[in-house]
């Protein structure tokens, strides 16, 4: 009789395990979303969007990841959304301003550029940070779109 609950209590226990990480998730609730290159965690003001003919939207941690897809891609996207870093707002990435600097916007990547909405804040950050604002086709994305 002793053995008979002792593996009940054994199963009870393996149930109990075998369920904390469902439970564990419903009370979470939805998952983080991540890099469609990478599969890190996305930062807000770094992120990029990248919108197909298709109408499929894929969101990367930061420019280097979303360059690296399209590159591997081959297909030129309809649109590119990039954050700006002041506001936090997308914008198209046509109409940004980037500034290569010091500081890493992701230690994983190592990517180490910028975008900003005016050239103001653009300069701003790239004084602060000892970077340089990037023009022609030092700037990511170029010739890049399809349409905007």
């Amino acid at each position: 009789m002793i053995t008979k609950s002792w593996w009940l209590v054994g199963l009870l226990g393996l149930g109990i395990a075998a369920a904390l990480p469902v439970v564990g998730h419903l009370i979470r609730g939805e998952a983080d979303e991540r890099c469609a290159w990478d599969g890190l965690g996305l930062e807000p003001i770094y992120q990029v969007r990248i919108i197909e003919e298709t109408g499929n939207a894929y969101t990367f941690c930061c420019l280097r990841c979303a360059e690296s897809w399209l590159e591997q891609r081959g297909r030129q996207p309809v649109r590119i959304l990039v954050t700006d870093e002041a506001s936090g707002t997308e914008i198209s990435a046509s109409q940004a301003h980037y500034v290569r600097s010091t500081v890493a916007t992701n230690a994983v990547t190592g990517n180490r550029r910028h975008v900003f909405r005016t050239v103001e804040d653009a300069l701003k950050h790239a004084e602060a940070a000892h970077g340089r604002r990037l023009l022609g086709a030092e700037r990511p994305f170029a010739n890049k779109v399809l349409s905007q």
